[in-house]
């Protein structure tokens, strides 16, 4: 995060913070995926605040929960994943 955040004050672009967890192998009546997500891009937005990026700059955070996997098998490691994402001006 204080690499990215020292990288970020090269451009003036803001900052998307979008979080993805991989599925859970239980059904359950209250999916934990989501809320699991939006924890860990609040988690990611707090570490870039610390790390002295201007609140200003984040324009969205999002939680995924387990809908957008990164491959195809849903409940992968690999599909545990914050995305940091310069928008356009």
């Amino acid at each position: 995060v204080d690499m990215i955040a020292g990288a970020s004050n090269v451009v003036t672009n803001t900052i998307a913070i979008e979080a993805h967890v991989s599925a859970d192998p239980l059904v359950r009546i209250l999916p934990k995926a989501w809320p699991q997500s939006i924890r860990r891009a609040e988690k990611a937005r707090e570490l870039f605040l610390d790390a002295d990026l201007s609140k200003e700059r984040i324009s969205r955070i999002t939680g995924h929960g387990d809908q957008d996997p990164a491959v195809g098998n849903h409940m992968a490691i690999r599909n545990n994943r914050i995305e940091i994402i310069f928008l356009r001006e």
